[in-house]
């Protein structure tokens, strides 16, 4: 079976074009990728001062029949597999149709992009770090599923035309999707920031923990189970069902119109109807614009080990902020000026050799309470 070796590298960006491909990612000692179909012709580049590799993966008769044949580009199927050790952070995808199976165990990726056409995408595992800094995945039709086991996601993308998503046992701080068609899963997760644009379909969040929801759903029903205490929601509605688990028996502020076209409101939670969205503190504020369709809410109460559970989990923003992920020199300035050995604009300085702009800097040091 031919093998490359992509010993030296940082980052890998994969182009495949003009047939369909298994893909496999997992890790190995060394990186190297290995291919069965001999048909399919495959370049490299080396950017040696970053340490990126470029692999261009095409079946030139794919090109020929779709051209003058109109022939499926997806008939012809090849095996593809990426091994990557540690030394690997950054993966970038790029493949007109594919099956792709990731598994992140051992590995120490931190960067995460797909772009695909057709096809379904499976992410299982955890890296080593348990911290990614980006997701991005868009794909024009497939179904995703991620099974992350606690691993933490900084930033979140997901775009789809057709396709459903299932992600199940995630820390996520800020999670996006923007969808055409599609059924959204999430299953015993953390969700700091949840942002869904949806044109039909409907958004299901069992067993998991939300604090900041912005939805704008033109056709699909949303059931979020459930809000935590000090929750900021806004949703928008158009035929839409709307069902919302809130933590806490402490009164709820709702701002917005849930009378029109037949919409109504049933909640077992005292609300406070307010006329301005800045009149109250921006906890446990409901926005809701909704337009025929229904409101329910339902207090949530837990049992005594859930919440002890919830208050080991109780600063989602720190977890993911926490200095056990960052590098060494990183670490060091962080030290010397909570001792008062630097000072703020040195530390900003310092920061900027490590690659920080000004505006990166300051977020990083007020992140830290610095």
């Amino acid at each position: 079976m031919p093998m490359i070796d992509l010993k030296n590298t940082k980052s890998i960006i994969l182009c495949a074009k003009d047939f369909h491909g298994n893909v496999v990612i997992k890790y190995a000692p060394s990186s190297y990728l290995m291919y069965q179909n001999e048909d399919i012709e495959i370049k490299t580049s080396k950017d040696q001062i970053n340490e990126k590799t470029y692999i261009d993966i095409k079946y030139e008769k794919g090109v020929f029949f779709s051209k003058f044949f109109l022939f499926s580009q997806s008939s012809h199927t090849a095996k593809i597999d990426l091994f990557v050790n540690e030394e690997v952070t950054d993966i970038s995808l790029d493949i007109n149709s594919a099956d792709i199976d990731i598994n992140f165990d051992d590995t120490n990726i931190q960067n995460l992009s797909i772009k695909t056409i057709a096809g379904d995408i499976n992410i299982d595992g955890k890296t080593k770090s348990k911290n990614l800094k980006e997701l991005y995945i868009n794909t024009k039709a497939g179904d995703v599923d991620l099974n992350l086991q606690s691993s933490q996601v900084e930033e979140t993308t997901f775009k789809s035309a057709s396709g459903d998503f299932k992600v199940n046992n995630a820390k996520l701080y800020n999670i996006k999707f923007d969808l055409a068609s599609g059924d959204v899963l999430i299953l015993n997760s953390i969700i700091e920031n949840l942002e869904a644009n949806f044109t039909s379909g409907d958004i299901s969040i069992k067993d998991s923990k939300v604090k900041n929801v912005k939805i704008h759903a033109i056709s699909g029903d949303i059931d979020i189970d459930y809000l935590l205490k000090d929750f900021n929601c806004e949703i928008k509605g158009i035929s839409s069902d709307i069902y919302l688990n809130i933590l806490g028996k402490e009164k709820i502020f709702l701002y917005g119109n849930t009378n029109r076209f037949a919409s109504s409101l049933k909640s077992n939670l005292d609300i406070v109807t307010i006329k301005n969205s800045t009149e109250e503190s921006s906890q446990r504020l409901l926005k809701i614009d909704l337009v025929s369709g229904d409101l329910t809410i339902k207090a949530k109460e837990l049992n005594e080990k859930e919440e002890h559970i919830l208050n080991k989990e109780s600063n989602l923003q720190q977890s993911f902020y926490g200095d056990d992920l960052l590098t060494l020199e990183e670490k060091k300035i962080l030290e010397l000026l909570k001792e008062g050995k630097i000072s703020r604009i040195f530390a900003l300085e310092l920061l900027k050799e490590l690659g920080y702009s000004n505006e990166e800097g300051e977020k990083f040091l007020k992140e830290r309470g610095l």
